[in-house]
C-alpha cells in the first residue's frame, strides 16, 4: 500500500475503494482477486470504523460489521 503510515488519514477513501473493488471482483467471479483484496478491505473498513467511532457510533458499527462479515459466495 502506497499510503503506508498515512492509511489512517485516508481510511474512508481507501475503505470505500477497496470495498467496491472487492464487490466487483466477487460479481465477476474472480475469486483470486477477491481473496487478495479481502484482508486489505477489512483492514481499511476497521480503520474507518475506528475513526468514525468518535463522531458517529452507528456509522462505526456499520463499517466494523461490513469488515467482519463472512464473505459472500461469488455471483453465479
Amino acid at each position: 500500500m502506497k499510503a503506508g503510515e498515512r492509511a489512517e488519514d485516508f481510511a474512508d477513501v481507501l475503505a470505500y475503494h477497496y470495498h467496491e473493488a472487492l464487490g466487483l471482483a466477487r460479481a465477476a467471479g474472480d475469486t483470486e482477486t477477491a481473496s487478495e483484496l479481502l484482508p486489505t478491505a477489512r483492514r481499511m473498513l476497521l480503520l474507518w470504523g475506528d475513526r468514525a467511532a468518535a463522531l458517529d457510533q452507528a456509522a462505526a458499527y456499520g463499517f466494523n460489521h461490513r469488515a467482519l462479515a463472512p464473505p459472500r459466495p461469488p455471483a453465479s
